[in-house]
């Protein structure tokens, strides 16, 4: 099963944010497919590691197909490694 997901900075006076999907400590891999609203060209549509740093006002979605079940982490840290939010999340 593929999944999208949307990754939205509307925080106030932040340099940005760091978003990773993680097994253990080592990011998955997902597939940029849009920005801004905006589907990304195929070029810019690739697999890669599931990190991302997103400024305020971005939007960004990632499609992630997991090759394995588990439990990962979603985790937003601040720039400066201030971690912000961490979750679980649990692929069946």
């Amino acid at each position: 099963m593929k999944y999208r997901l949307r990754f939205i900075n509307i925080t106030p006076n932040n340099n940005g944010s760091q978003v990773s999907l993680l097994a253990g400590s080592s990011p998955v891999r997902w597939r940029a497919v849009a920005k801004d609203g905006e589907d990304l060209p195929p070029a810019q549509a690739i697999e890669q590691e599931a990190r991302l740093v997103i400024a305020v006002g971005k939007m960004y979605d990632f499609e992630f197909e997991p090759t394995t079940k588990g439990d990962l982490r979603l985790e937003v840290v601040r720039l400066f490694n201030r971690t912000w939010a961490v979750t679980g999340v649990q692929v069946r």
